[in-house]
């Protein structure tokens, strides 16, 4: 599967990335990022990096699996931008701060999310 999606996203076969450094892959500042989160052995401060990769933006998470350093490509919403999103967040807590009761905290919160 991860094949095919690579193949119809990027136009490259799965095989000719593997084995290449990242600096052949991402751009320069979120390789940047990355090596911070591997020095630091956290990337929770950094998640999602903003990640360019042939001239399209994603969002790139980074994690550690069993000592292995797990990066994953999501596509970019270009719609939810940074003030939509802080309105989006101060709207959610808001609906919760103003809530009476424990079920209802619990409906505003599943409901936010």
């Amino acid at each position: 599967m991860y094949r095919i999606m690579v193949a119809s996203i990027f136009g490259v076969a799965t095989m000719e990335w593997l084995g290449k450094p990242l600096a052949e892959i991402l751009d320069a500042a979120s390789l940047t990022l990355l090596k911070q989160g591997i020095a630091r052995g956290d990337f929770k401060r950094l998640n999602p990096i903003q990640a360019i990769v042939q001239e399209q933006t994603f969002n790139l998470v980074a994690h550690f699996s069993k000592n292995l350093l797990i990066l994953e490509l999501e596509q970019r919403n270009p719609v939810v931008s940074s003030v939509s999103f802080l309105q989006i967040m101060d709207d959610a807590i808001q609906a919760i701060q103003h809530t009476q009761s424990i079920p209802e905290l619990v409906q505003n919160v599943a409901r936010e999310v």
